[in-house]
């Protein structure tokens, strides 16, 4: 179960704290309801906006869940983003969870819940199905990665334009 509430209410129960969501930002890209923004403008400006209300640096930035729907248009659009936003885009582990869960309205709570037993775990799960990727990113294949995240960005970008960033961050 995800519980998203305040941290006091939280510790006032007792309850295990995994990661506070820190900040969160949405864009609307000027595209038709079946399109992705191929300049990836308004994707690149919901991860910035995200980090700049966090006061957080794109260097401080641990991991990222991508969007990633294996659809060439999609794919390509989140790697400019990143892109845009991180100076060495390879050196950030980079993943998808579509391959394990599917990638349904309800998905973007289950990425979440897995990004925060990452952060709790030490360790990054892979994309499945991803053997020869087209671009230059720290892409996580084949098997799970050990990683130390302090902070990771969960992207949701979909179809018609509908951009969200949120940032996590480990609860020590």
């Amino acid at each position: 179960m995800l519980v998203l509430e305040r941290k006091t209410q939280a510790q006032d129960r007792g309850a295990k704290i995994y990661g506070s969501l820190v900040a969160c930002c949405s864009t609307g890209s000027p595209v038709r309801i079946h399109q992705y923004e191929a300049g990836a403008e308004q994707m690149a400006r919901a991860m910035k906006n995200t980090l700049q209300a966090a006061k957080v640096s794109p260097d401080q930035v641990n991991y990222i869940s991508a969007a990633a729907n294996s659809t060439p248009e999609l794919d390509r659009a989140e790697t400019l983003a990143i892109q845009k936003v991180f100076p060495q885009p390879w050196s950030i582990p980079v993943s998808s969870l579509n391959g394990h869960i599917g990638d349904f309205c309800g998905s973007g709570t289950l990425r979440a819940g897995a990004l925060l037993l990452s952060m709790r775990d030490g360790k990054i799960l892979p994309t499945l199905g991803l053997k020869n990727p087209e671009f230059e990113l720290g892409h996580i294949m084949n098997e799970p990665r050990p990683e130390q995240i302090q902070y990771a960005l969960l992207n949701g970008f979909s179809f018609g334009g509908s951009n969200v960033c949120l940032l996590f961050k480990k609860e020590i």
